[in-house]
């Protein structure tokens, strides 16, 4: 856009999200400081050890809630940078390829609806909306439930879990 004369660089530089490309930049840090101490692997191996019981899904559901939760405390783009060594390293302990974990993980950090608290458009409407946390919460969890079992359904068998 520079190059046709759209924007002006100094609008380019002004436009930059400069606390985004912060964010993301330490989580990356961190995503290399997890990998390699070693508490990526445990992390993976806490994600196996609670997921025992239901074959694939279990893993792809410990690894969508893991980051669902992560994305609550930080925003998606860290959460995913964060979450991608984990997964590496899960899908290196089991055994399995981590193409569908890695998936799950990133499409997680991108579809988190209980709180008004990850996404602009929600903030930006939840003050002149006079809406209340819990409207987000009651709308939010039910939605959040629908759409994880549709993309971890989708996931497993376009990528199925196998070694």
């Amino acid at each position: 856009m520079i190059v046709t004369g759209c924007v002006s660089p100094d609008e380019a530089r002004r436009s930059v999200n400069w606390s985004v490309l912060v964010a993301v930049g330490s989580a990356i840090g961190i995503a290399s400081a997890l990998d390699v101490s070693g508490a990526a692997a445990v992390l993976g191996q806490g994600i196996a050890g609670l997921a025992d019981v239901a074959g694939g899904w279990d893993l792809l559901l410990g690894v969508f809630f893991g980051t669902v939760l992560l994305t609550e405390l930080i925003i998606n783009q860290a959460a995913a940078a964060l979450m991608f060594p984990v997964v590496l390293a899960l899908a290196a302990t089991q055994g399995l390829d981590p193409r569908p974990l890695v998936l799950t993980a990133t499409v997680a950090a991108s579809l988190s609806f209980p709180t008004p608290l990850n996404y602009q458009t929600n903030l930006m409407v939840y003050g002149p909306g006079k809406y209340r946390f819990t409207d987000f919460t009651k709308v939010g969890v039910p939605l959040q439930l629908v759409v994880s079992i549709v993309a971890i359904s989708i996931i497993q068998y376009v990528w199925p879990l196998q070694g």
